[in-house]
């Protein structure tokens, strides 16, 4: 039951719900410790009932078992699930020890609590911590707030609770604001992954404290997640720009330089393909009018 508060799991209730959780300007480390939340949203029928469906479908193979089988084990894990939010009470302690001493507080004060309970703990902590906030950039600001540089264990937790913030459409828009086309949302994201984000392309605070974050070392699971919306955006179907054919060409190269590392694409051997897959499909749209013939894309 307590793998339930899990950075994994956190990730995949994003994933399976992006919709839900855009929609009540939620992250699942705030929603699975509320109870009439978890009620109200048992009985949207046209939505739990498919998710709960969608997930046993996928998680049953692994596991060996019938998707029947998984679908009773997922709805005994959300009724225990239930049970723990009318406790949570309990874990007020903890959220006050990570407004007044930050994340070593948090941890200091979790000590003796079982290691298995730690992701409880934290989530419930830094779900406090969001829950006042209703805006995607307020909510990734206060999760900047306690991160220290040079903490390994701070910048690792940080990592995990930015990451749900900014793995979404919705967010991503409300993080880099205005932005004239696609492709100058996309170098903003680039460099903001890239840790040198400056007023010259499109941004908010939030996203340029993020910047400055990334800047200083750790966020694997931010980088990632930005990544995957970069990805997104590069293999859609909308142009990069307004303003015809040549602008096009110019910005996907800009676009692709940024992608481009000495040893290959960002994200490492795994995104290899992908960067190059997208690429060519995205270059296609002006590959009549681009005058390298797409050698910029290998």
């Amino acid at each position: 039951m307590l793998q339930v508060f899990s950075f994994d799991s956190r990730m995949t209730l994003l994933r399976l719900l992006r919709g839900y959780w855009d929609d009540q300007s939620v992250v699942p480390a705030e929603q699975l410790h509320r109870y009439y939340p978890l009620r109200y949203f048992e009985r949207e029928a046209l939505l739990f009932n498919p998710a709960v469906n969608r997930l046993a479908a996928l998680q049953a193979p692994l596991l060996g078992i019938r998707p029947t089988d998984r679908y009773d084990q997922i709805i005994r894990l959300f009724g225990g699930l239930k049970e723990l939010a009318q406790q949570s009470a309990a874990l007020e302690p903890f959220d006050r020890a990570l407004a007044r001493g930050g994340v070593a507080g948090l941890l200091a004060a979790a000590l003796d609590r079982a290691p298995e309970e730690r992701d409880r703990i934290v989530s419930h902590a830094f779900g406090a911590l969001l829950e006042p906030h209703r805006e995607w950039g307020a909510k990734l600001a206060a999760v900047l707030r306690v991160h220290e540089d040079g903490d390994a264990e701070n910048t690792r937790l940080v990592d995990e609770f930015a990451a749900e913030v900014v793995d979404g459409r919705e967010p991503i828009r409300a993080l880099i604001g205005y932005a004239p086309d696609l492709g100058s949302a996309l170098l903003s994201l680039l460099a903001a992954l890239h840790g040198d984000l400056d007023d010259r392309l499109p941004y908010t605070d939030p996203l340029l404290a993020l910047s400055g974050a990334i800047g200083g070392g750790g966020f694997g699971r931010t980088r990632e997640a930005l990544l995957r919306r970069i990805r997104g955006g590069v293999e859609g179907l909308t142009p990069l720009t307004r303003t015809g054919s040549g602008t096009q060409v110019k910005m996907f190269q800009s676009v692709v330089d940024r992608l481009a590392g000495f040893d290959g694409y960002l994200g490492g051997p795994a995104w290899r393909r992908r960067w190059s897959s997208a690429a060519r499909r995205s270059g296609r749209r002006a590959a009549s009018t681009c005058p390298s013939r797409m050698r910029c894309c290998g």
